[in-house]
């Protein structure tokens, strides 16, 4: 999970809350606060925005047993 904490929509606290609720229920999950960002990513560059996106996609694709490789 990735929130802004700029988010001037959805509080950070909503994406705490249930990344722990996840965590509680055994699912897998990481929680990055990107500290620029507002909602729907506004205020970051496009260099931060490849970064959280290539991150998620490793996680989603090492979730679903591909293993993390993004290069397919």
């Amino acid at each position: 999970m990735v929130h802004g904490e700029n988010d001037s929509l959805v509080p950070r606290t909503h994406s705490q809350a249930l990344a722990a609720r996840l965590r509680e229920a055994g699912a897998p999950v990481d929680l990055h606060l990107v500290p620029s960002a507002d909602h729907g990513w506004h205020g970051i560059s496009d260099n931060e925005f490849e970064a959280i996106f290539t991150s998620s996609l490793r996680f989603a694709l090492h979730a679903v047993g591909e293993g993390g490789n993004t290069t397919s």
